[in-house]
């Protein structure tokens, strides 16, 4: 697929088709099924983006994105709103479990500006499958705890068996019958305890001691939903 808007009908649903003579690629619209040729500095453009894309999934700080790519921040920050929209809520991404879903929750801290503004992302992640099936942000009250819940696949609300540490607010929010709250020498927590290790290492706005924090909420949450979406594509079991 190329990245780049057709020429006539604006689409992205483009295929690579051939080149011309003079060696210029051509391509083939699958909205309004035009063939053309792609501009130079648009073809470009959209490898760059894509570069872009790539680099938030690694520990890569987005000052640094724009020294590597030569994209401006503003642009980059545009590429990240512009991604976020056509992003569907992480409930829709996830198919449902056959087994008895087991959900490990848990909550990372992080900040925006400055430490005094932090921002704890709540995470749930299935265990067979080790994807990360809720997600939410908040502070630590009941109130950022239910957007968790509310953050799960219905599926999941009905039947999962839940286990977190012992913050009260899990146990004020999820079922009592299918919750138990452990602790870490349980091992009942390991998969997430370990998941929040990785979005650290992969993230460079969650590093604990780092110039490459977040500035802007919107876009905090964005490039953390972005590694999450590319981690649940990507991992296996």
């Amino acid at each position: 697929m190329i990245a780049i808007p057709c020429q006539r009908c604006e689409g992205t649903d483009l295929v690579r088709n051939g080149h011309t003579k003079a060696g210029h690629q051509k391509y083939f619209c699958k909205t309004c099924r035009f063939y053309g040729t792609l501009s130079d500095h648009a073809e470009k453009e959209a490898e760059k983006h894509a570069t872009v894309e790539k680099l938030h999934l690694e520990r890569v700080s987005q000052r640094a994105i724009a020294r590597i790519t030569g994209v401006s921040r503003p642009t980059i920050a545009a590429l990240l709103k512009k991604k976020a929209q056509t992003t569907p809520p992480l409930a829709q991404t996830i198919t449902p479990s056959k087994e008895k879903p087991i959900l490990e929750l848990d909550e990372i801290w992080s900040y925006v500006g400055s430490k005094a503004q932090r921002v704890w992302i709540w995470l749930a992640l299935e265990r067979n499958t080790r994807k990360i099936v809720g997600i939410a942000f908040g502070d630590r009250s009941e109130t950022a705890c239910e957007r968790l819940w509310n953050s799960l696949p219905a599926d999941y609300r009905k039947r999962a068996v839940c286990y977190s540490d012992r913050l009260a607010s899990y146990a004020a929010v999820f079922p009592r019958k299918r919750y138990f709250s452990v602790g870490k020498e349980t091992g009942e927590t390991a998969h997430i305890e370990r998941f929040n290790n990785t979005l650290r290492q992969r993230c460079a706005n969650l590093v604990r001691k780092t110039l490459s924090f977040s500035k802007n909420l919107l876009l905090h949450q964005i490039r953390i939903r972005i590694f999450i979406d590319h981690y649940n594509r990507t991992v296996s079991v």
